[in-house]
């Protein structure tokens, strides 16, 4: 077609003019690649049974929940009037009082549990008998939730045996969780466990306790809007999360991970965590929550800090337990096991009482890490490392294979950084002890698999197409698109533009390079393709390319990248005709992202219509230099109507078509 050159101030400022609505569209699970754990696993069997001496395990029961609470209470207190606080939850649901152990250890006071308001209106009498033991009378009870989860009867009564009462109760047993971690000072280490079940946050209430720390909720693999607040109010906390994908860690991937394939194993996970030389263990059933409820607080105490090991209610001890124990066997020297024969059967405590060492020899090294989690290109990432047995401190390296770029594996066994390639990393990790004369040490085979970041959806008045975004410089763009053709009858005033550059996402300093296509005012049959190359803040319009011809249906490559500190080059070249053209420039932009657009132009200040156009525009062979933490894909709408559609992202393709129905990819 003819193509003649043209005089029009076009005012270029090719910035993302603004996003309508943003939507994820697309997640990745995070999939933990487990080797076989069988050379880590033991039963209590397998501990030498010539050995003399057993470890002590003491239970500690009522005739049910509630009376285990108060016997649990009295082993923690037993001088009367020698408890600070109480803190007093209901029995027949958890939510409320998962949060209220560190509470109570704060506070120095133990948690009791008391029929809810659906069950009952008033204090259970064993409750509030052992409230008169063991708290003096002035002192306060925190009560755990609102009316509908303990009755206002129950203020009134301990208001009447002259205790203050202080209730805790947010609108939900998320904000609850939020209100406790204010109560406790807003501590900087929290702990996140899921709130639509309870093992994982039973097993954190020693460890909180331990550490200092509060417990918040997620909403399983959601993040609570009000655990979400709270974190973003409190950025540098330290956070733990105490379940997997499925849970905690799947709402909160920037937190410490420590978990386990199930809730036995997540429970020998935070043991083998926060406690891998304890003295002391309680233990209580993964079934039901009073009786860990209660006994977490118990092995908070200074004089018995420990953790709480979930067993189920018969049978062996779960694989992952067992192999805690004889981990530390040579360190522990007191067990509880807290519930009746009911919860947790004679055959268990005969289990939990495991054969010590007369001589106390040390344990064999063994890596308890059996998974983990998956990352994701962009996004830091952060998991820790278990052993047990053996003699700490342990020092860990990689001896075979390599983790994914951007990862590091520190001495003390944490595994962090940003990675910034996607695929499946296999290495293995060496442990080693301070065994002395002689060190220990053990080998597992591990994978960590990285995905790619995950696409947002937008809409935009301007430009369709994608585009990356990270924290890292961009410093390299380049890509390759197909000239299109505008249809028949476009009206003079619309135009398009194919380009590829960097920097333009909601800020003045960008460096791209590209094509124009318009209509010849004169002639309504022909238009023009001008190429052309913007900086700015140096220029204030697009510069006109007059070396290189480009005809519809050409493949034109774009190449953007940074020379040398400030220098760029600047290259477009007719693929088809050979024609090239190159600049060098000086540009100091912040390289926030990289594009690859289908553009309605701003022409005088103002967006144009996009023009009609077809066949749909092809950007292959896409490659830039930088870190991607965020992939966008952009749908322009005009005056309410959807004008441009990119396809689905292939490796490293993708189309743009006129109109609101997207093409297949390339």
């Amino acid at each position: 077609m003819l193509r003649r050159p043209h005089s029009r101030h076009r005012w270029s400022k090719r910035i993302l003019a603004g996003l309508v609505s943003v939507a994820f569209v697309g997640t990745f699970l995070m999939v933990v690649r487990v080797t076989s754990a069988a050379a880590n696993t033991f039963t209590s069997a397998q501990i030498d049974s010539s050995l003399s001496l057993t470890l002590a395990v003491q239970r500690i029961y009522g005739t049910d929940a509630i009376g285990t609470s108060i016997a649990v209470s009295q082993a923690e207190f037993p001088t009367d009037d020698s408890a600070k606080a109480v803190v007093l939850a209901r029995s027949d649901f958890f939510s409320d009082a998962l949060a209220g152990g560190p509470l109570a250890a704060k506070t120095g006071g133990p948690l009791l549990i008391t029929p809810g308001a659906s069950v009952s209106s008033g204090l259970d009498p064993r409750v509030e008998a052992e409230i008169q033991r063991v708290l003096p009378v002035g002192d306060t009870v925190y009560i755990l939730g609102g009316p509908l989860a303990l009755s206002t009867g129950i203020d009134s009564t301990l208001q009447g045996l002259g205790y203050l009462t202080q209730r805790i109760a947010g609108a939900n047993e998320y904000a609850t969780a939020v209100d406790v971690a204010e109560q406790l000072g807003n501590p900087s280490t929290i702990f996140e466990a899921t709130g639509l079940n309870f093992p994982d946050a039973l097993s954190a209430v020693p460890a909180a306790i331990e550490r200092n720390g509060a417990i918040l909720l997620t909403d399983g693999t959601t993040q609570a809007p009000e655990t979400a607040s709270y974190l973003a109010a409190h950025p540098g906390d330290t956070r733990y999360a105490i379940g997997g994908p499925l849970a905690a860690y799947g709402a909160d991937p920037t937190a410490i991970p420590v978990y386990g394939q199930d809730l036995y194993e997540t429970s020998a996970a935070v043991a083998s965590t926060f406690f891998a030389s304890a003295t002391v263990f309680g233990a209580a059933t993964g079934t039901n929550f009073p009786d860990a409820l209660s006994g977490g607080v118990f092995m908070g105490a200074p004089a018995t800090r420990g953790p709480v090991l979930l067993v189920q209610p018969s049978g062996p001890l779960p694989l992952s337990i067992a192999s805690y124990l004889s981990g530390t066997v040579s360190t522990l020297t007191q067990g509880y096991l807290f519930g009746g024969p009911v919860a947790v059967g004679d055959d268990v405590l005969a289990e939990l009482e495991i054969p010590r060492p007369t001589s106390q020899p040390t344990p064999s090294l063994i890596i308890v890490t059996s998974g983990l989690p998956s990352g994701t290109v962009g996004t830091p990432y952060s998991a820790m490392l278990s052993a047990s047995g053996g003699t700490p401190p342990y020092t860990w390296a990689i001896t075979a294979g390599s983790l994914p770029s951007g990862l590091s594996l520190s001495p003390s066994g944490g595994i962090a950084g940003t990675p910034s390639s996607t695929g499946s990393y296999d290495f293995t990790v060496q442990v080693i002890d301070s065994t002395t004369p002689t060190a220990q040490t053990a080998t597992r085979a591990l994978s960590i698999s990285v995905s790619a970041a995950p696409v947002q959806q937008a809409t935009s008045p301007n430009w369709s197409g994608y585009y990356v975004g990270g924290s890292v410089p961009f410093t390299y763009v380049t890509g390759t698109f197909t000239v299109s053709s505008l249809e028949s009858g476009t009206p003079t005033s619309a135009e398009m533009c194919e380009w590829i550059g960097i920097d333009g996402v909601g800020i003045s300093p960008l460096i791209q390079a590209g094509v124009t296509e318009y209509l010849d005012p004169s002639n309504p049959n022909y238009f023009f393709i001008q190429p052309w190359w913007d900086l700015l803040p140096t220029h204030q319009a697009e510069i006109n390319i007059t070396t290189v011809t480009v005809h519809a249906g050409d493949q034109v490559t774009v190449t953007i990248g940074e020379i040398n500190g400030t220098a760029w080059g600047v290259t477009l070249t007719d693929d088809t005709n050979g024609e090239s053209f190159t600049t060098d420039q000086t540009y100091t932009g912040p390289g926030s992202s990289a594009e690859w657009i289908v553009e309605a132009p701003t022409v005088s200040g103002s967006v144009t219509p996009l023009a009609p156009y077809s066949p749909p525009v092809t950007f292959s062979d896409l490659r830039f230099v930088g870190t991607e933490t965020t992939l966008t894909e952009l749908v322009m709408v005009q005056a309410g109507d959807q004008v441009s559609t990119p396809s689905a992202l292939t490796s490293d393709a993708f189309n743009v078509a006129y109109g609101d129905v997207a093409p297949t990819a390339p």
